[in-house]
């Protein structure tokens, strides 16, 4: 089976980070409460350096693996004399034709992988906004009367978010985005290859007058 996709562990430095996000996203939402008047239990700092350590890790687990790439050309090869044999022409172009499908069916693996990678994109961004915004209130706490009861533990936690969980982040954005490009290349590559394989068959047919 040919296979072009996103490595296994990718998938589930994936599923750490979204961790992350949801903690973020968790955060946000109580200090959007705190705003509207409400008094949700905000009583301890936040575990920051645990977001760190799993947009870090999944980061670093990204970077360290490659595209799966287990494309097996061989069982459409043709060797020379069988190319030029015209007698083998239906047996050689049906060959080649289905050596184009598998290749059309690893870029559709690789577009799917392609979609699960801008879904986390997607997240990323999301988190970005949660982040900027937390940063932003935890900033003017001091001088906000809804946010004053709050201010001890959002001072400890703005010096974090913007600093160490702002940093680990933009390292996790960048392994992700890498990845986005090593699939968007052999993607590309395959993509090539159809174009000249079809060309190829075509000109084999005109060759032997079919």
């Amino acid at each position: 089976m040919s296979i072009i996709t996103l490595s296994p562990i990718v998938i589930q430095a994936f599923d750490e980070a979204k961790d992350a996000f949801g903690t973020l996203s968790d955060l946000k939402s109580a200090v959007n409460n705190v705003e509207a008047g409400q008094h949700p239990d905000l009583h301890e700092h936040g575990d920051w350096s645990s977001i760190v350590t799993k947009y870090n890790n999944a980061a670093a687990t990204i970077n360290g693996a490659p595209v799966v790439d287990n494309f097996d050309s061989g069982p459409y090869t043709i060797s020379a004399d069988e190319l030029a044999n015209c007698a083998n022409l239906n047996n050689n172009v049906a060959k080649l034709n289905a050596y184009k499908q598998a290749l059309i069916d690893a870029v559709d693996g690789g577009n799917n992988g392609l979609e699960v990678i801008q879904g986390q994109i997607d997240i990323i961004n999301q988190t970005r906004d949660a982040l900027t915004y937390l940063i932003g209130v935890f900033a003017d706490a001091a001088t906000n009367p809804l946010l004053t009861p709050y201010n001890d533990i959002f001072v400890l936690d703005w010096d974090e978010l913007q600093s160490d969980v702002n940093h680990a982040l933009e390292t996790y954005a960048s392994a992700v985005n890498s990845q986005k490009a090593q699939l968007t290349t052999v993607i590309a590559n395959i993509n090539t290859q159809i174009g000249n394989l079809a060309a190829n068959i075509n000109t084999i047919i005109g060759l032997c007058g079919g």
